[in-house]
């Protein structure tokens, strides 16, 4: 007997609501799911509802927020092989955890705290049978610590795009009032820059909130300071 397990079965409505919200999600890389366009307008359905494959991840993570809300639980762990591959890794942030935009979506809609393991990995845990290795527990930090220097150096040159794209635009305005160029190019060149420069933007935003990630769970699992962590001939 299952029914006292699951969900509510939803209406099409907010089915359809969730897909609206997953075509913004999907243009700026917010998991999970993104990884799924290329399933394209492939539908599945059942008892009377259908909804877009791509979005399947995505009604399952919204799912999972409102079951969290709703009982004000503080730990969400979220049991699954998808996403883990090289392929598909919406889910996974290069092998450390949970993207970050779900951790912080389901603390602030919720207040829990948000985990994702393997079906391997969990029954290890369950069953008392997963020690920890020291060896991979230092090749992890080790990963962790180049991933967020190498986050720190894509921030600054994506900040040095940004002022050059300004700059550029701030040009480009000129030139069309000076006649140099023509009003129709003027818009087309103009147009195309401020999308590079909002996706810039966003991208730092994206990259901001990993570091953010990363600084917190040094301090709290290993009590270091991460901005101590590069030699200074390295900067």
């Amino acid at each position: 007997m299952i029914n006292p397990y699951i969900g509510e079965k939803p209406t099409q409505e907010e089915i359809n609501q969730i897909q609206e919200k997953g075509k913004e999600r999907y243009k700026y890389k917010l998991a999970p799911g993104f990884n799924d366009e290329q399933k394209g307008e492939a539908r599945r359905y059942f008892d009377s509802l259908h909804y877009e494959q791509k979005y399947g991840d995505l009604l399952i993570w919204e799912d999972i927020k409102k079951k969290a809300k709703d009982t004000k639980i503080k730990k969400v762990i979220f049991v699954t092989d998808d996403g883990t591959s090289h392929e598909k890794n919406d889910l996974i942030f290069n092998g450390m955890g949970p993207r970050i935009n779900m951790i912080d979506e389901l603390c602030r809609e919720s207040e829990a705290e948000f985990y994702i393991l393997s079906n391997n990995n969990f029954v290890q845990y369950r069953n008392g049978t997963k020690v920890p290795s020291i060896k991979n527990e230092l090749s992890t930090q080790s990963d962790r610590l180049n991933i967020y220097w190498d986050n720190k150096r894509k921030i600054d040159e994506n900040k040095i795009n940004i002022l050059n794209i300004t700059e550029e635009i701030r040009n480009l305005t000129f030139a069309s009032m000076s006649s140099v160029i023509s009003p129709s190019d003027a818009t087309t060149r103009y147009n195309y820059l401020t999308s590079e420069k909002d996706s810039l933007i966003e991208k730092n935003k994206y990259l901001d909130s990993q570091n953010s990630y990363l600084k917190q769970m040094f301090e709290t699992q290993y009590g270091i300071d991460i901005e101590d962590t590069l030699p200074d001939n390295e900067w």
